[in-house]
């Protein structure tokens, strides 16, 4: 065994596991996930995954925090020549529906392992209700939230009225991306996330 652990540098193996536990997810579904799959994914003894992941409820865990960080990624990426929160706030929901239509299964896992008493954005972080083993998939779900919370605050400093801004727009955009992803609603071919989320908000506002 630690002749093909050896073969990964420190830490490479958990991204690796990780890269495997995305991979599966997405051929097939969560419930096939577990440590012994993404080891024979990767190619390590059975027991290696429990180096860096006491049960598959940390694997979960860890899956769904690299996932919140790719989107907060994804959305930091985004650059823009305008100081009105409504253009960014624009990229930022067109971005989030593409992330979670492109990654259905992996987005229903992050949402699945978020506690809400644990992760309203709206509350102050109080470590008797976080364990070391959530505090960074605590940290990893509230990026996507504080980003929309400092786009807010380019035109207002009421930080009631900032949360609520960016509480409204993250619910909006988190709607639509589920009512795609359940073919509940569908984008017609000649339309496209952007025409349509555009066309959706400037309904809204009028």
């Amino acid at each position: 065994m630690s002749n093909i652990i050896n073969k990964y540098h420190h830490g490479d193996l958990k991204s690796a596991l990780l890269n495997a536990a995305k991979r599966l997810i997405v051929e097939n579904g969560i419930d096939a996930l577990s440590l012994r799959s993404i080891a024979t994914e990767v190619g390590v003894s059975h027991m290696a995954p429990y180096a860096h992941f006491k049960n598959k409820s940390e694997l979960f865990k860890s899956v769904a925090a690299d996932g919140f960080l790719n989107l907060s990624n994804t959305l930091q990426s985004i650059q823009i020549n305008s100081n009105q929160p409504k253009d960014l706030v624009l990229l930022y929901g067109v971005a989030y529906i593409e992330f979670a239509t492109s990654n259905p299964q992996l987005y229903k896992l992050m949402l699945s392992q978020t506690n809400p008493s644990q992760s309203n954005p709206v509350q102050s972080i109080e470590k008797k209700l976080i364990s070391s083993n959530d505090k960074v998939l605590y940290e990893a779900s509230r990026k996507t939230y504080l980003l929309l919370r400092d786009c807010f605050k380019l035109n207002e400093s009421n930080e009631r009225k900032i949360n609520i801004q960016a509480q409204g727009a993250w619910a909006f955009v988190h709607g639509i991306a589920s009512l795609l992803i359940t073919g509940q609603i569908v984008i017609d071919k000649e339309s496209s996330i952007t025409e349509f989320l555009t066309t959706a908000t400037q309904a809204i506002y009028h």
